[in-house]
């Protein structure tokens, strides 16, 4: 079993409402297979909106990491 180094949950919105939750297990510290993981999340939702929180290990509780607008992440 592969040691999980982060934990994530990405909350999806469209049109101002909650469409979806999903939990991202991070065992590797590569970052492309976790953009990858976030961008099915969001077309699996057609979402427009996603916030990403991540488990802080010291408080066991899940912050925010970040607020993504998809329109633009997603051509990038």
């Amino acid at each position: 079993m592969k040691e999980i180094h982060n934990i994530y949950t990405v909350v999806l919105y469209k049109d101002n409402k909650e469409v979806g939750c999903e939990v991202i297990y991070e065992a590797s510290t590569k970052t492309n297979s976790f953009q990858e993981k976030i961008q099915l999340c969001i077309k699996g939702y057609n979402a427009d909106r996603a916030n990403i929180h991540y488990l802080d290990k010291k408080t066991s509780k899940f912050s925010l990491l970040k607020t993504i607008l998809t329109k633009e992440w997603l051509q990038i």
